[in-house]
């Protein structure tokens, strides 16, 4: 489906429906006149209709990558570090722990000093996929983990014996 024919289709509607009106049904559908919008008029539209931007649109901030690099990166750490299930049958050890402390660079943009970084604020539902996917990720490593070390503990069989 080509949806660039499908916008132009829509554009000649449109401009063909402003076009078969007159000059006085078009000022009075754009709340306007001959002059144009005086400044008032244009402090009260802007309050109305923001700034003609258009917000999901918009690209997402690199930060969100930073918290899922920084995240990521922290629990596979305790994933690996261990044959047991981390956090549940296992616990690291002091300085590993320490060094995760280092995740709580997610909370700078919700500190006092984000907007000095030019960080913003993640919405609620970014978390809420980051945690699923976090956990489909450390789900996977855990599975593949344990294959791993049952091939690895059935092919050194030959030389403990």
């Amino acid at each position: 489906m080509n949806f660039s024919n499908n916008y132009k289709k829509y554009d000649e509607i449109m401009l063909n429906d402003f076009a078969r009106k007159s000059i006085q049904q078009l000022y009075i559908d754009l709340n306007s006149d001959e002059k144009g919008l005086n400044d008032d008029q244009v402090v009260v539209k802007r309050k109305i209709l923001g700034l003609n931007e258009i917000e999901y649109e918009k690209a997402p901030s690199w930060y969100t990558w930073f918290v899922e690099g920084l995240l990521s990166q922290t629990l596979i750490e305790h994933m690996i570090r261990t044959r047991k299930i981390p956090f549940i049958e296992s616990r690291a050890a002091t300085p590993v722990i320490s060094l995760t402390m280092i995740a709580i660079g997610i909370f700078i943009p919700f500190s006092s000093f984000a907007n000095s970084l030019k960080f913003t604020a993640l919405p609620l539902q970014y978390f809420l996929w980051l945690f699923l996917l976090l956990f489909c990720y450390c789900s996977l490593t855990q599975f593949v983990k344990m294959i791993f070390i049952k091939n690895l503990i059935n092919g050194c069989k030959g030389y403990f014996n």
